[in-house]
């Protein structure tokens, strides 16, 4: 009797493993999102996984989110680094705790000439920036200030975490991970 119930025990164990290792969203995301820098790991585009793969030139794509500077803040400063530096203020004002918004990313390449050298890397860039953080076809026209509307999900792993943000368009979607 005792080798049978340990058997069931054993196998309950077996089966509901997998659901105990599985990512869990965090409880706070705003307070997870901010103060870190979260690597790219792909973009995902009308269903088409796009995997990041570094090189030469781009050894890594960061989205690099600051901290508040006081408690009353709504705001933080992020920055986008691939191939160059594009630098933005989220805003959290009167928002939910998973979504944000954002003004068009500044693009210092454009300033500074400076930016992508090779034809894939600029590809790729393009579709991150234009696609996805700046896409024209969500300008939210009822705030110049705050032009771009994103949700975001932060899932702790065993030994690490990964955000998702998603744009207004529903489909693309970013996936990072610190």
């Amino acid at each position: 009797m005792k080798t049978i119930i340990k058997s069931i025990i054993f196998c309950l164990l077996i089966i509901s493993c997998p659901v105990i290792l599985k990512a869990q969203e965090v409880d706070n995301p705003q307070e997870e999102f901010i103060d870190k820098e979260w690597f790219l790991t792909k973009l995902i585009m009308n269903d088409e996984e796009i995997p990041f793969i570094s090189n030469e030139e781009v050894e890594q794509s960061l989205l690099i989110i600051e901290d508040f500077w006081s408690p009353d803040d709504d705001e933080v400063l992020a920055h986008i680094v691939y191939c160059d530096y594009q630098s933005v203020d989220i805003y959290f004002k009167d928002t939910d705790y998973d979504e944000f918004y954002l003004p068009d990313f500044t693009i210092w390449a454009n300033l500074f000439n400076t930016g992508c050298t090779t034809d894939s890397n600029s590809y790729f860039q393009s579709i991150l920036l234009y696609e996805f953080w700046n896409n024209p076809d969500l300008f939210l026209e009822n705030d110049t200030n705050y032009s771009f509307h994103f949700t975001y999900s932060i899932f702790q792993h065993e030994n690490h975490q990964s955000l998702i943000v998603i744009n207004d368009n529903g489909y693309p979607s970013v996936q990072l991970q610190v």
